[in-house]
Parts: structure tokens; C-alpha cells; sequence
């Protein structure tokens, strides 16, 4: 007379961004980050530093991309942008020097949004210039969730175990 009841429970997981690769827009490696001028040999200048401080602000970089895909899912591909990174860490001048995402909007939506950015300043005993630094990214659909369904019984219901035993 026991009723069985069975529930399925469904998880959305979504794998946390724990790396430069799960985001949906990946600023490429260290060694393709070109920093040239008179403060490239600052340590504040150095691309493995400035490469840091780029991958801090990434998540304002997705949430852009992120708002032209939704409107058109075929915004996808490589953009590189050049910008000045001046003395005091303001930046000015970005440009889109390559872009194959085919999203003009796209390219000027990023540029703007790098140019708010203030990046830390040059000691002023060190080096009192600017830098010309160019950054690739790719952009690609963002991750979709992970739908995991788990059966579920509930105790005291009789519920036949899956094909391949349990045992």
C-alpha cells in the first residue's frame, strides 16, 4: 500500500570563473600584450603588471560583450586595442586596431569603457611618461549552465533502482 513519489530536482550549475579562460571574453596571454615607449622599462609598466591590472577589470569587459551578444549572438571573434597609458595611470586615445567580431559598436563600446579607466601611476622618481599598449581579447558566446537532473525518492516509497544496478 506504500505510494511511490517521485521528484526530479533540477540544478542549474554554473561553473565558477575561476580562470582567464571561463570567462566568455578572454584577454589573451601576457606575451601577446605589447607595451612600447619612454616608461616601458618601468616596473609599473611591465606587461605582466599592466596584464593584471587589465585582468582585474574583465568583468566590466564581459558585462559590454555580454549586452551586444544577447542583441546579436553573431558578435563573435578577436578585437586588439591600442590605447596610451599615461604617467599618472589615466588612459586615453583607445582604438580598435584589429577587429573581426563585425560589431563596429562593439569596438567603440570597449574602447570608451577603457578609456574611464585609471591604472596605477609611475613613481615620479622612476619614469614621468606614457606607454603605448596594445591588448588582445577574443570574444565568444558566453557559457551556458549546466542542467544536472537528479532523481528523487522520497522515504518510505518504492522506487526501482536504475538499469546497471546500484550495488
Amino acid at each position: 500500500m506504500g505510494r511511490s513519489v517521485s521528484l526530479v530536482l533540477v540544478f542549474l550549475v554554473v561553473l565558477p570563473a575561476a580562470a582567464v579562460s571561463d570567462f566568455q571574453v578572454i584577454q589573451e596571454g601576457v606575451e601577446l600584450i605589447q607595451v612600447e615607449g619612454p616608461a616601458a622599462g618601468s616596473s609599473q609598466r611591465h606587461p605582466e603588471v599592466i596584464s593584471e591590472q587589465l585582468y582585474k577589470r574583465q568583468s566590466s569587459i564581459v558585462d559590454v560583450y555580454n549586452d551586444f551578444y544577447f542583441e546579436n549572438e553573431e558578435i563573435v571573434g578577436d578585437m586588439r586595442v591600442m590605447f596610451t597609458l599615461e604617467a599618472d595611470g589615466t588612459i586615453s586615445g583607445c582604438i580598435p586596431v584589429e577587429n573581426t567580431t563585425g560589431s563596429l559598436e562593439l569596438a567603440d563600446a570597449i574602447c570608451e569603457l577603457i578609456g574611464t579607466w585609471t591604472l596605477p601611476s609611475v613613481p615620479e622618481a622612476e619614469y614621468q611618461s606614457w606607454v603605448t599598449v596594445t591588448v588582445p581579447y577574443k570574444f565568444m558566446p558566453p557559457r551556458q549552465p549546466v542542467v544536472i537532473e537528479l532523481p528523487v525518492t522520497l522515504e518510505g516509497s518504492e522506487e526501482t533502482p536504475p538499469e546497471g544496478g546500484g550495488d
